[in-house]
């Protein structure tokens, strides 16, 4: 946000020194305003697709911990929130199980020896 905010300071100071030595016509002011624009519109876009695609995360997180199945985890996109949520899910079958062998079928070497490291 601090960065849409110093871009649109910066374009506005540019704007009024190209106007006050004649520089751009009012015509080309207004084209790079609206690019400016659209730009910012197009960065609070990308914001908000986040913040949905984390929510989404956050649902199939919990859906697959609550059904104890790290196979939900699939679905997430992002590799690493993927990862976290399948080490969650088989992290918490283990410990329930008392049997640090469930790790096993991460099938990743470093989240299998996490999971196990979470257990002691």
């Amino acid at each position: 946000m601090k960065k849409l905010i110093t871009i649109s300071i910066l374009t506005l100071l540019s704007l009024t020194l190209f106007s006050a030595c004649g520089g751009e016509s009012d015509g080309e002011e207004a084209d790079v305003v609206n690019d400016t624009l659209s730009a910012q519109e197009k960065d609070s876009i990308t914001q908000e697709e986040r913040e949905n695609e984390l929510e989404n995360v956050q649902e199939i997180k919990s859906r697959a911990l609550s059904a104890g199945d790290s196979e939900l985890c699939n679905e997430i996109s992002d590799e690493n929130h993927r990862n976290t949520c399948i080490l969650k899910v088989v992290e918490i079958k283990a410990r329930e199980l008392n049997d640090p062998s469930v790790c096993e079928e991460i099938g990743i070497e470093e989240m299998t020896q996490a999971c196990k490291e979470g257990l002691e």
